[in-house]
C-alpha cells in the first residue's frame, strides 16, 4: 500500500504530521493530532461595510454617503487588501448648488486607503476598515482638503 492511499484511509477528522528524523537509519515517525477545523484557521480579510449593512471586499464602486449619496467611489482598483487596503479610482461629489437635490456631480481622481480594521460586532470572525482616507489627485473638491478621512461604522 503506498503511503498516500494510506493517507487518504485516515478519518478527516484526524491530521497527519510526517516528521524525518536526522538520525542514523532517518526513521519517519506518523503522529495522529486532532483536526483544527478549516474555518477556525483560515484568515478571513477585512470587509468594507456598505450602507445596506453587507460586507465587501475590493468593491469596485461604493457609496461613501449613506444619507443622501452625495459622495461615492467609482471603477475601483485594489492592489493590496489586508489589515491596509490601497486603491484608486474616481470619487464622485455633489456640489449641493443650489442644494444638494440640485446640486451635480463632479469627478476626482483619488487614491483611497482603508485602515484600522476592528472587530465587526456581531459577525463572528469578521473585521471591518473603520477608517478611509481619500486623497484627491488633481482638483480638490470645494469645500474639501486634499486629504479627507472619513470614520466608517460596521453596520452602515
Amino acid at each position: 500500500m503506498s503511503l498516500s492511499s494510506c493517507l487518504r484511509a485516515i478519518p478527516g477528522r484526524a491530521r497527519i504530521v510526517i516528521a524525518s528524523t536526522a538520525a542514523a537509519g532517518a526513521a519517519t515517525t506518523l503522529m495522529m493530532l486532532p483536526a483544527v477545523p478549516a474555518q477556525a484557521s483560515a484568515w478571513r480579510p477585512p470587509v468594507l461595510v456598505g450602507c445596506q449593512g453587507g460586507a465587501h471586499v475590493r468593491p469596485r464602486h461604493y457609496v461613501i454617503d449613506c444619507a443622501d449619496a452625495g459622495a461615492y467611489l467609482t471603477r475601483m482598483h485594489w492592489g493590496r487588501w489586508h489589515h491596509l487596503a490601497v486603491g484608486h479610482g474616481n470619487t464622485w461629489v455633489n456640489n449641493c448648488r443650489p442644494n444638494c437635490a440640485a446640486g451635480r456631480f463632479y469627478r476626482y481622481r483619488t487614491n483611497v486607503v482603508l485602515w484600522r480594521a476592528m472587530r465587526r460586532p456581531h459577525h463572528r470572525g469578521q473585521h471591518y476598515f473603520s477608517r478611509m482616507t481619500v486623497y484627491f489627485l488633481g482638483r480638490v473638491p470645494a469645500g474639501f482638503h486634499r486629504r479627507e478621512t472619513i470614520r466608517l461604522l460596521p453596520n452602515a
